[in-house]
């Protein structure tokens, strides 16, 4: 009888808001038992053990997955950890999306700029006397074109990995549908409500664990499309790195085919030089832009390392902090001020943009 109790007081315990208000509670509660001695002892063992499946349900950070054959446990990250982090993952992809978006905009606006001259020069080319300047400038203007198609393979990858982060966002909305669900059940139960009828906390406990059942299923495919996103996050850095490698050495090939070309005719040196020169200005100003990649690769790298991390505890089964600290420290590694503007939950600020030009 006195063990009955001792379970009674602790469970008020761990369900209250206030571990020492469920404590007097219980203390309240077995006092009033010792009073009525016509209680049944087999119906207190009952709502003691009804009582411990629903605190079980109840509890907002699900650490343990029972299969079926009830012999397997597998660790489950917290869904309040998962509705602070996924945002912000998103929130940093969507960052890198609108700065590359903008950097290769500008990007693709310089070489019409370049395409347009070099059409002149043709113009100029077709009436000197050597013809070999025309082969050159188609020849630069294929390769341009190779390195539009590598801006274009770049976003093609940037919206897959987007997509994949709006996908992990669906899957946190449904976890945190089926934690409300949890909690609103594990709400319909009180001190009041120990000694009700077994059949109801059985029915209770049976919604609980199916709840609970729910929540780790979805928080499996998170995790699966976790690591989905970190395989394509790398892929879209390595894309846009190598892209970059070969815009360099594209626009250094135009650059010196041009520059030996234009010298060669004859009659129209002086206006080549001149397209020349504004045209190794462009490239120049290219070049400068191409830099964006640097703070893109940091933004992509921090939400690469912080997916890492997380799958990292998950798979050692640690105990994960809760959801301000993950935050706080994603917030540390942060290197651009868009990034903390938009941690903080206001919009990244336009006229700091432009400043990737210079990185």
């Amino acid at each position: 009888m006195l063990l009955i109790w001792g379970i009674n007081a602790l469970l008020l315990a761990l369900l209250a808001p206030r571990w020492w208000q469920g404590l007097i509670a219980g203390l309240l509660i077995a006092a009033a038992a010792w009073a009525l001695t016509g209680k049944d002892n087999s119906a207190e063992a009952d709502a003691s053990a009804v009582a411990t499946a629903v605190a079980s349900a109840r509890s907002t950070d699900i650490t343990a997955d029972i299969s079926a054959t009830g012999s397997t446990a597998t660790y489950v990250v917290s869904p309040e950890l998962l509705q602070g982090v996924v945002p912000v993952w998103r929130n940093n992809v969507q960052l890198a999306r609108a700065q590359t978006q903008e950097a290769i905009d500008k990007l693709t606006q310089r070489f019409v700029g370049i395409h347009q001259r070099l059409g002149g020069a043709v113009s100029l080319a077709e009436g000197g006397k050597n013809g070999d300047v025309l082969q050159v400038i188609q020849k630069a203007a294929q390769q341009l074109g190779g390195v539009a198609e590598a801006l274009e393979q770049v976003l093609s990858t940037r919206d897959s990995l987007l997509r994949k982060i709006e996908i992990l966002g669906q899957h946190n909305e449904d976890i945190r549908q089926l934690a409300q669900e949890v909690e609103q059940i594990a709400g319909r139960t009180g001190v009041t409500d120990l000694f009700s009828d077994e059949h109801s906390w059985t029915e209770l406990a049976a919604r609980s664990a199916e709840a609970g059942q729910k929540i780790i299923s979805k928080t499996k495919n998170v995790q699966q499309q976790i690591h989905t996103a970190l395989v394509s996050a790398n892929q879209l850095d390595n894309d846009a790195t190598r892209m970059m490698d070969d815009s360099r050495v594209v626009i250094a090939t135009v650059i010196a085919d041009f520059r030996e070309s234009a010298f060669k005719l004859s009659g129209t040196v002086g206006q080549l030089e001149e397209e020349n020169r504004e045209v190794d200005q462009e490239v120049c100003d290219i070049l400068v832009n191409l830099q964006f990649q640097d703070r893109i690769s940091q933004i992509l790298d921090h939400v690469q390392l912080d997916m890492v991390k997380l799958v990292e505890l998950v798979e050692q089964a640690q105990i994960l902090p809760d959801r301000q600290t993950w935050l706080a420290d994603l917030e540390k590694t942060y290197t651009t001020q868009e990034q903390r503007q938009i941690h903080a939950g206001q919009q990244a600020n336009k006229s700091m943009q432009s400043q990737v030009d210079f990185f």
